[in-house]
């Protein structure tokens, strides 16, 4: 008889390993993290999709579902949002990115 297993700490990364197998955002996410990049903290006044942010090399114009795109709608990163409509008025927008 085998004994139950205490889930992983919910800062190792195994916790959602079995999930990012169902999610392609997840999965690349999580990759990112093991191979130890640093995440970019980056914040504006304004609307959600972080148009005219630069980002290292380039200038963002969208984010979505996980994805930053440039100007011609490449990939150039990955996201996770921190602070949506934050701020007196409700103006302040804060994501941690990954760049490519």
């Amino acid at each position: 008889m085998t004994q139950p297993q205490a889930p992983p700490p919910a800062d190792s990364g195994a916790a959602h390993e079995a999930a990012g197998a169902s999610d392609p955002q997840l999965s690349m996410l999580m990759a990112m993290r093991t191979k130890g990049r640093q995440g970019v903290t980056l914040r504006w006044l304004g609307t959600k999709a972080p148009r005219g942010v630069r980002f290292g090399e380039v200038t963002l114009e969208w984010a979505r579902h996980g994805i930053l795109r440039d100007s011609e709608g490449r990939d150039v990163g990955t996201y996770q949002r921190v602070v949506e409509f934050g701020g007196k008025d409700g103006d302040v927008q804060e994501i941690t990115a990954w760049p490519r």
